[in-house]
């Protein structure tokens, strides 16, 4: 029910304190919010799924087969989540530090988001030499495969496997 330094988002329903059907703590959202549904034919299990189920079963029907979120966000996910559409930014632009940290939104935190500044520019430092010699093929490429029986060869009727790459590259010669 720790997993992160924090307690699970689904702990007061699990010790009776709160209602899965409260509307102000949690609420009905896409499986895989940002997996399109149109490349699928069956349920997918992606690396965040898969952990998840590992961790906790219960969490996982709450998130992945019912589809209830929580409202709040933790603050250290948020975090990543913007940290994440810096790097995406940084990538798409070919390494243009400042598309970078435009998507590093400020919270009201003036030393979370200086952090956050200087993080961005660290690995813009680290890189930027290195956008030449690379070809970047895809940024955010989704996909999605089939699973298959390892003794049979057959494909899964039940699941496919799933995910994004935050990115591609390819060393130019």
């Amino acid at each position: 029910c720790m997993q992160y330094f924090r307690t699970c988002d689904y702990w007061g329903v699990c010790a009776g304190e709160q209602s899965i059907d409260d509307p102000l703590l949690f609420e009905v959202a896409p499986i895989h919010e940002e997996l399109s549904e149109s490349k699928r034919k069956l349920p997918l299990i992606t690396q965040s799924s898969s952990r998840c189920f590992r961790a906790c079963p219960r969490r996982y029907q709450f998130r992945y087969e019912i589809g209830i979120r929580p409202r709040i966000v933790a603050n250290a996910l948020s975090v990543g989540r913007m940290m994440h559409l810096a790097l995406e930014a940084w990538w798409k632009t070919g390494g243009d530090l400042d598309a970078a940290l435009a998507m590093l939104v400020d919270s009201g935190d003036p030393w979370g988001h200086a952090k956050r500044e200087a993080m961005m520019a660290a690995y813009h430092a680290r890189y930027v030499d290195d956008i030449p010699r690379w070809e970047i093929v895809a940024v955010e490429q989704e996909f999605v495969v089939d699973l298959l029986n390892p003794e049979t060869k057959a494909k899964s009727r039940t699941f496919q496997n799933g995910g994004k790459v935050d990115v591609l590259v390819r060393r130019k010669s």
